[in-house]
């Protein structure tokens, strides 16, 4: 088995596009990818997942066409209690502590410093009139799927008087173009591919990959991860 990730770079990233790494720890795809970005992202399942494989990272950069997606947090209200409030970016949790008589400006200039201090996270933050408003760290689809979300679980709660509206991430269009990856890897066998793009384009240039490289000359078979 080998395994191949395809993985989405910020321009922090130190690989250079296109080019094979190998991976043995989950920190490489930082170094590779960015800190916050979706191949960091990937590296760090996988690595979760499966120690043993044998895999290498392609990274490729957004497209520059590429638009961000955005979501966002309003405030409204002013605590008449102080306690903590929690907001949800992905599975993080992050915490805010809110005083009785805040301000909604006070309240929402406190949530984008918790978040931009969070450098792992896929998404920035900044404030204006009371709305926090998140962009994905990168361009594409991919920030379309970030999950937002107040006081979600078990315990939290959010202090009386003050209520916080979330708007799900969207907005963000145009990925990268697979087809260089997989021309690029065209005389290789990689039993297992992931990659993190779910649109029509990409989708129909990897199944008709798939299906050339399972021709009666090669054989290469393999399985496609999305």
């Amino acid at each position: 088995a080998r395994t191949l990730i395809v993985g989405q770079k910020l321009a922090a990233g130190a690989a250079v596009v296109g080019t094979q790494y190998p991976i043995t720890r989950p920190e490489e795809g930082i170094a590779y990818c960015g800190a916050g970005s979706v191949g960091a992202d990937m590296v760090k399942a996988y690595k979760a997942a499966n120690r043993t494989t044998e895999v290498f990272l392609i990274a490729v950069a957004d497209a520059g066409a590429g638009v961000a997606a955005t979501g966002s947090f309003t405030f409204v209200g002013v605590p008449t209690t102080g306690g903590a409030l929690a907001l949800y970016v992905e599975e993080t949790r992050i915490p805010l502590a809110l005083t009785a008589g805040q301000t909604v400006a006070a309240m929402a200039t406190a949530a984008p410093a918790a978040i931009n201090a969070l450098t792992d996270l896929p998404v920035t933050a900044l404030a204006a009139a009371g709305v926090v408003t998140l962009t994905a760290r990168h361009k594409g689809e991919v920030g379309n799927g970030v999950s937002l979300a107040v006081a979600r679980t078990i315990g939290d709660t959010v202090p009386a008087g003050t209520t916080v509206t979330v708007a799900a991430m969207s907005g963000g269009a145009t990925n990268p173009d697979v087809q260089p990856v997989l021309d690029a890897i065209a005389n290789e066998w990689f039993t297992d591919i992931v990659f993190p793009w779910d649109d029509a384009t990409n989708l129909g240039k990897i199944a008709a990959d798939f299906a050339e490289r399972y021709k009666a000359m090669g054989r290469k078979d393999a399985h496609a991860y999305i």
